[in-house]
């Protein structure tokens, strides 16, 4: 038998916060809170890598499981002595200094705020909370990558020199025209790349030529575009094949390989991964009545779900009528999103932006259509997360 309404509302005002969490609550609360001033001392690198570390580890989203779109050896990390973290903390307080205590004082404006639940007839003053803190959960999100891009700077660049440095010999080996747009040529390339790669004891897939690909179309679209803005995209592209097949071909003197080697360390700078998941698990806990969690748990429990007429939904509880009663659908995104907030956002950012409007729009619809309140000794994120996946689970009675 599924569970009803009525027992996932008793269940979250019995709920409890584990010893656990309450750990890493109180870890960052008080003396240790994110928003008090922070200096660049061993004593705040340490709180500081510490709380990242705990949590990023507690909530399986460690910074450190960075993706490039290629396979490189790392060294910043897994050495038993926490120095990726350390080194993440120190680039945080002290290398990005002015965007840190801006983060600071977001944080610090999100406690000051009042729960989402006290009166969700006041809408201005809950949606300037929930901007607020999508906004901080981006900064962060921000912040960390280019901490940890910092980190493996060095790396990227040793992956960088010899990828280029393959890439060039190969082309030069095999000697004939390289067609870009040829899978077969491609896959010849990609094949004697890995195993050049290989010969200079550098873990380099095939990948490395998509991106290498990629930073010269880019390169040479936006060269072609700049002197005849009035040709088309599709006019562009063949132009852009022709020059970069000429580029490879050609001679590779050490300002040509300069040049690549710099779009590549650029290239796999946007390539890496953006970390929401362990920027808003991070903030939620400095933060934990404004700041909504995003994971592939919370994420999935909106992403599916039909009516009785079979018809697709944003978000339903799989429970009886009055809970399949609570949806909430994509016009009303939008609505919120669009109109209310006013978020500029794209790509990935806007995936996050959308599924924290998701939640308390959720969070609205509890309180006011099944006159639920939530238990005022815990945090409604962290009640709302519980709530989603009672019902969703079908969990069985007691």
């Amino acid at each position: 038998m599924s569970v009803t309404l009525t027992e996932i509302e008793e269940k979250i005002l019995n709920d409890k916060i584990g010893a656990g969490n309450r750990t890493l609550y109180d870890f960052c609360s008080g003396d240790k809170a994110l928003n008090r001033k922070l200096e660049n001392t061993y004593n705040d690198i340490d709180i500081l890598a510490a709380q990242m570390w705990l949590i990023g580890r507690s909530y399986a989203a460690q910074p450190e499981r960075r993706y490039y779109g290629s396979k490189i050896t790392l060294t910043g990390s897994g050495d038993g002595l926490d120095t990726f973290y350390d080194k993440m903390a120190k680039d945080l307080i002290s290398e990005q200094k002015d965007d840190f205590e801006t983060l600071q004082e977001k944080i610090k404006k999100l406690n000051e705020a009042p729960r989402y639940d006290e009166d969700f007839k006041d809408e201005e003053i809950n949606l300037t909370t929930l901007k607020l803190s999508i906004e901080a959960v981006l900064m962060f999100n921000d912040m960390a990558k280019k901490a940890v891009f910092a980190i493996d700077k060095k790396d990227i660049e040793r992956a960088a020199n010899i990828g280029i440095e393959s890439l060039k010999d190969v082309i030069r080996t095999l000697n004939k025209a390289i067609d870009i747009d040829n899978k077969d040529v491609i896959t010849e390339l990609s094949t004697a790349f890995i195993e050049e790669t290989k010969k200079k004891n550098c873990k380099l897939d095939a990948k490395f030529i998509d991106l290498f690909i990629k930073a010269l179309k880019e390169k040479t679209d936006d060269e072609i575009k700049k002197s005849n803005k009035k040709l088309s995209s599709a006019k562009r592209e063949p132009l852009v094949i022709e020059r970069i097949n000429k580029q490879l071909v050609g001679d590779w003197d050490d300002n040509k390989v300069n040049e690549y080697k710099k779009l590549m360390y650029k290239e796999f700078e946007s390539k890496s991964r953006n970390p929401y998941s362990f920027a808003s698990k991070f903030l939620h806990f400095h933060a934990p009545n404004a700041v909504f969690i995003k994971d592939s748990i919370t994420h999935d429990n909106f992403s599916y779900g039909k009516d009785k007429d079979n018809n697709d939904l944003h978000f339903y509880f799989s429970c009886n009528e009055k809970a399949s009663e609570l949806v909430i659908e994509e016009r009303e995104i939008v609505k919120y999103y669009d109109d209310k907030l006013g978020l500029t956002y794209h790509g990935d950012e806007r995936l996050y932006a959308r599924h924290c409007i998701k939640e308390y729009l959720l969070a609205k619809k509890i309180v006011t259509e099944s006159n639920f309140r939530f238990n005022e000794e815990l945090y409604i994120p962290r009640q709302l997360d519980t709530y989603m996946l009672i019902a969703n689970s079908h969990l069985k009675k007691e």
